[in-house]
């Protein structure tokens, strides 16, 4: 198992795209898929720890998808639908073969690090990842930004989610448990 970490925006899932081309027998998991619903007032009124804690299950992926893989066992969960801000109810799985990438940020969190064989951490400066924030188009980011809109402006939600990313890095400080840093520029 792969785990590919960084911040948002940083180039995380075009590098796990790249690796899924070239290695054979290999299945990518976005850690985007265990969100925790929210409503976006009391979103927007979290600090980036409670942002952190409140707004991403990291017990649901080590159980429902990481635990079961490293037992060899096939790993079945439910994604969250960004768009729609709910537990899709149809379930996702995955089979304990070939290589297994979990691309997404707060995937190196210190309670999962240990399930990877190998860990990337993507290096990309806030500046450039906010830019890439804003004019992402078709993925779950920019599916939660745009649904937020009406509440608040863009760079809001862009600024509240650069936060909760910053707590992360600051507390469990993945880059320095990955095994390769990569530069995501």
């Amino acid at each position: 198992m792969i785990a590919i970490d960084g911040c948002s925006g940083s180039g995380k899932t075009t590098l796990a795209s790249h690796l899924q081309e070239k290695l054979c027998n290999c299945q990518v998991v976005h850690a985007d898929a265990f969100y925790i619903p929210i409503d976006l007032d009391v979103m927007a009124k979290l600090g980036p720890e409670e942002g952190f804690y409140r707004h991403y299950d990291w017990q649901r992926l080590r159980k429902d998808l990481l635990s079961p893989l490293l037992a060899g066992q096939q790993a079945r969960y439910r994604t969250y639908d960004w768009e729609l801000n709910e537990v899709a109810s149809n379930e996702i799985v995955v089979e304990p073969q070939g290589v297994i990438i979990i691309e997404g940020v707060y995937s190196l969190f210190s309670e999962l690090r240990n399930f990877y064989d190998i860990s990337i951490f993507v290096d990309t400066p806030a500046d450039v990842r906010r830019q890439r924030c804003f004019h992402r188009e078709g993925d779950e980011f920019a599916a939660v930004r745009d649904r937020a809109t009406f509440y608040r402006p863009p760079d809001f939600w862009i600024d509240l989610w650069m936060e909760a990313e910053n707590w992360y890095l600051a507390n469990s400080q993945p880059e320095k448990f990955a095994d390769f840093v990569v530069s995501g520029t």
